[in-house]
């Protein structure tokens, strides 16, 4: 467990320091972060619920003809896999490559929040442990995910959010899910509001169906293990949904923002009754709305007093501690594939 609580600690280190850096030291510390994080997740060896699935695409793709070899996944995952089989880099060099698109994605949406800290230490028990070292190809979805948003936040852009979601899609599917926000949130006018709310629940349905066979195939092919946790992970969700809802004036976001996560706050809401149909598919679904979590979160001082600001942000520090203990010590699956944590070259 040490190596994950590393993961968990350094940034709240950083978030409780009262101490004021200079920029360049700021910088270097991101780099640190970010190549320390890199090498955890990709050199990961035998660790994650999808380690033997993702070490086989490997070898399906090793020394076939390309036009095969992007057969065997979704097609941005399956190339690279074969991009690394011609040099021979094994599935550690495909794991580091995603886990450099991770970090990217995390840290450029991080350091547009006024706590940057904070969202490194909500995404460490879930999406980073879980999420980017066990199902590699949605870590490294969300991550182009997260740049997106910004796409339509600070650029106004839709045809790159577009762009960038189908380049997502080109590792998981389920990410395409995502395009209709963009028509959502660039248009007033409430008949073409009501369409692609349509589109966007069609999509969501399409995109839990996709998962659903994915994991019928996984449970009844591959292995037996179904979703655990995926109400909580939905609810966890919810509960910045609703403070957003509720208390958007507080929050300091400009018009763009509001929209925007308005949008996603109302379809994270909408996954808690889902959850019942299919608790996996609803959960990969929901992994999408998980930046409302970083998004709101680290702005929940601002619904404080001064006095109380700083004890609000290590409130949800410790809150995510608890659930990255709860989920370490009582998960059959952190003892089955998480634990022990192992690091290439240095395994048995």
């Amino acid at each position: 467990m040490f190596v994950y609580w590393m993961m968990f600690l350094i940034p709240v280190l950083a978030l409780a320091s009262p101490m004021k850096t200079q920029p360049s030291l700021r910088k270097a510390g991101w780099w640190g972060l970010g190549v320390l994080f890199t090498l955890i997740m990709g050199l990961r060896h035998r660790v994650g619920a999808d380690w033997f699935s993702y070490a086989y695409h490997y070898e399906l793709t090793d020394n076939v003809p390309l036009r095969e070899a992007i057969l065997t996944s979704d097609i941005a995952y399956a190339l690279l896999n074969w991009l690394c089989a011609l040099i021979d880099g094994q599935i550690y060099l495909v794991n580091v490559i995603c886990a450099i698109v991770v970090m990217h994605g995390l840290i450029f949406f991080a350091r547009r929040q006024p706590v940057p800290w904070l969202v490194i230490v909500m995404a460490v028990p879930y999406y980073l442990i879980v999420v980017s070292m066990g199902y590699t190809r949605q870590g490294v979805a969300m991550a182009i995910e997260m740049m997106a948003l910004y796409s339509l936040i600070d650029d106004r852009n839709v045809k790159k959010f577009a762009v960038q979601i189908v380049i997502a899609g080109l590792f998981h599917k389920s990410a395409l899910v995502m395009l209709p926000i963009a028509m959502l949130v660039s248009t007033t006018n409430r008949g073409l509001t009501i369409l692609w709310v349509v589109l966007f629940g069609g999509g969501v349905a399409g995109a839990m169906l996709v998962e659903y066979y994915e994991i019928l195939w996984h449970t009844y092919i591959e292995s037996d293990m179904e979703s655990e946790g995926s109400g909580i992970r939905v609810a966890m969700n919810a509960l910045p949904s609703i403070i957003l809802l509720c208390y958007r004036q507080r929050l300091r976001l400009n018009e763009h923002e509001v929209r925007l996560w308005t949008w996603i706050a109302i379809f994270s809401l909408m996954c808690v009754p889902l959850v019942g149909l299919s608790s996996t598919a609803v959960d990969r679904v929901a992994l999408y709305f998980m930046p409302i979590q970083f998004f709101v979160l680290s702005r929940i001082y601002l619904l404080f007093p001064a006095r109380w600001q700083k004890l609000s942000l290590l409130g949800v520090a410790a809150m995510y501690g608890i659930v990255q203990w709860v989920w370490l010590v009582y998960s059959k699956y952190a003892s089955m594939t998480w634990l022990p944590y192992q690091m290439f070259p240095f395994t048995d």
